[in-house]
């Protein structure tokens, strides 16, 4: 018996997407077979957690954005167990220190980097913060909590 593969990697956007395969033998006997494709019309965003957590200088946020483009915003806010916001690492990063690799708005994998600072520059005090990651792509906006432990 004699096999054929072949692999192709669109890069389809959302939405519905028709493809036909045709095949031929050497003797001319020809067949073809139709397929739809749905490209989901929702994104993701996979957070993996932090590392290290407890941390003592710095922690990496690390996270999975499911979709077939970049995201249009994403950011982590920092709050106090009692609901303070101390700092947001956002998708501008400004300091480009925070992102590892090129950027964390990009689909796929990403990481980002929070150095222990409060929005004033401050060292935060040992204890348990909550990390709100948010991710939006056309008007649809996603938020993931994580806790977070400081220990130095």
């Amino acid at each position: 018996k004699n096999a054929l593969g072949i692999t192709a990697f669109p890069e389809l956007i959302r939405g519905k997407h028709n493809f036909e395969v045709s095949v031929q033998d050497v003797n001319g006997n020809a067949s073809s077979k139709e397929f739809e494709l749905v490209v989901a019309d929702g994104f993701d965003v996979i957070v993996y957690g932090n590392y290290p957590n407890p941390f003592s200088e710095h922690t990496i946020f690390s996270y999975f954005v499911q979709l077939n483009d970049d995201l249009d915003e994403f950011e982590i806010r920092i709050y106090t167990v009692s609901g303070r916001l101390i700092k947001v690492i956002d998708s501008d990063l400004n300091n480009p220190i925070n992102a590892v690799d090129g950027g964390a708005k990009r689909k796929g994998y990403n990481e980002l980097i929070w150095d222990g600072t409060d929005r004033d520059g401050d060292q935060v005090a040992n204890g348990v913060y909550f990390a709100i990651v948010r991710a939006t792509y056309e008007g649809e906006t996603i938020e993931k909590t994580l806790k977070v432990a400081r220990l130095r």
